[in-house]
């Protein structure tokens, strides 16, 4: 009988450990390293995004995009500059910065998780890239976050999945989707 109630406790520490294990699988996404709860798909030549080519992406996979970037000429007090925004489907959110509250830059091996700060249902478009142009000043100033950044990750959450996308918002105005991961 003892035997029994022995095998029974390890039995159930063992389901408890990898209980415990399986449900923070989804918890987090560390950026940039390969994990096993992690799918990462990195695009043979970088998806371009111009003002004459918006492009989209589906990270988890449901044949439905989930964030379309694209690129769009604004007009300045001295001429014209290229903005830089994302669209996302409804239930996705994005991290967002606490200082500004743009899309967040985030570096390699930063954690995506609950504890970022993350936008509502009510932004459906971000801004990577914009221009500020106070009515008191002659001249703009560039906004965002992304503005000519190189190998900055962009963290998002859909449903209980989180994940990141490799940017590069390059001085000559495109933007380059180099790879993304989500959690499984």
């Amino acid at each position: 009988m003892k035997s029994i109630n022995y095998l029974g406790i390890i039995i159930l520490t063992l389901t408890l450990a990898c209980e415990d294990t399986n449900s923070n699988i989804d918890s987090k996404v560390e950026i940039g390293k390969i994990q096993d709860n992690v799918l990462i798909k990195k695009f043979d030549l970088p998806k371009l995004v111009t003002s004459s080519n918006p492009d989209s992406i589906d990270v988890d996979g449901d044949l439905k995009y989930d964030f379309t970037f694209t690129k769009t000429a604004v007009p300045l007090k001295t001429g014209y500059g290229l903005a830089t925004q994302i669209s996302k489907k409804s239930g996705t959110q994005i991290a967002l910065s606490v200082i500004n509250n743009y899309p967040d830059t985030l570096s390699y091996s930063a954690i995506v998780d609950d504890q970022a700060n993350w936008s509502d249902d009510k932004n459906d478009k971000l801004v990577l890239q914009g221009y500020s142009c106070p009515q008191t000043q002659t001249y703009c100033v560039l906004s965002g976050n992304f503005i000519k950044s190189k190998d900055q990750y962009l963290g998002f959450k859909i449903s209980k999945r989180y994940g990141w996308i490799k940017l590069v918002n390059e001085e000559s105005g495109d933007l380059k989707i180099a790879e993304f991961a989500i959690s499984k």
